[in-house]
């Protein structure tokens, strides 16, 4: 959306991500999972990898995993979907513009955090990287503390 239409883009935040697309295996096995979502619905060996991979820490799991098993086949084929067919845009980082502000968790082991480093560096905009200890890759739905301070005052100002 900030390269195709930047003028409905005031700021970004970013978590946990970065610019380029994932290699051909990683998509298989995202492409295995909302199979399996969608035809044998959230089983439990699937949903738990999904919530050591995005939560991390087993604390968390009792909040999340009953919300998400609650999410249909077809909705979780469309969130697999947008992963494995975005775009690689890292030769077009420079383009955008507008404000930033990276976080990463820092035990993030699909996508490590020298990914955000990299997007806060390349960014002409970006006016922050927070790197989150202890959070995997969702730091926003574990370490909330960590997050909204910093996350707040960065839409107070560019919002």
């Amino acid at each position: 959306m900030a390269l195709k239409h930047p003028e409905r883009v005031r700021a970004l935040v970013l978590m946990s991500t970065r610019g380029t697309n994932d290699d051909a295996p990683t998509r298989a096995a995202y492409q295995q999972s909302a199979d399996i979502w969608e035809t044998q619905g959230p089983i439990d060996p699937l949903v738990q990898g999904l919530a050591q991979a995005i939560i991390g820490d087993t604390r968390y799991f009792d909040t999340w995993l009953p919300r998400w098993r609650q999410i249909p086949g077809g909705h979780f084929a469309n969130a697999i979907r947008s992963l494995i067919d975005r775009d690689d845009i890292s030769g077009r980082l420079t383009e955008i513009r507008c404000p930033a502000i990276v976080f990463h968790g820092l035990e993030d082991h699909g996508m490590p955090p020298v990914h955000g480093e990299h997007l806060h560096q390349t960014l002409p905009g970006s006016v922050r990287f927070i790197p989150v200890p202890g959070a995997a890759h969702a730091a926003n739905m574990t370490h909330p503390e960590a997050v909204n301070p910093a996350l707040l005052e960065f839409l107070r100002a560019h919002a």
